[in-house]
């Protein structure tokens, strides 16, 4: 399970402290290797929901089901979670920001009413996610 455990303003930058099993040592970013799986957004079925997908393009499997606009996923440094915005409704409420387990269970919003183009990182320990 994710939590927010604090969140913190940084000079324009929001720092999200996360408790669950996300955490992992610090380590250099990698790209997916052949067995990995890469998370995208697509708009095919009508509303932008958030895929995943070998790295050739195969075994595609939707993750998201929420209507609207699901977007911008971000994998967790060891890939338990994947991180990502999402709106429905009005556009000036901005976005929502949630994270959920790399098989699309267990959402839970972080923040809302975010700018669609935040930059958002997570720490290479997995424990905070940089927003600016």
């Amino acid at each position: 399970m994710v939590k927010v455990a604090s969140i913190s303003a940084v000079g324009g930058a929001a720092l999200l402290l996360i408790h669950g099993s996300g955490a992992q040592t610090a380590g250099p970013k990698r790209f997916p290797s052949d067995s990995a799986k890469i998370a995208f957004a697509s708009h095919r079925d009508g509303n932008w929901e958030i895929y995943v997908a070998d790295p050739d393009g195969g075994n595609q499997r939707r993750l998201t089901t929420r209507g609207g606009h699901t977007r911008f996923p971000l994998w967790s440094p060891d890939r338990s979670h994947i991180a990502f915005g999402t709106q429905r409704g009005n556009p000036e409420d901005g976005w929502d920001f949630l994270v959920m387990n790399a098989d699309g269970s267990g959402a839970r919003r972080l923040l809302s009413g975010l700018v669609a183009k935040s930059h958002r990182e997570w720490s290479p320990d997995g424990t905070r996610i940089v927003l600016t």
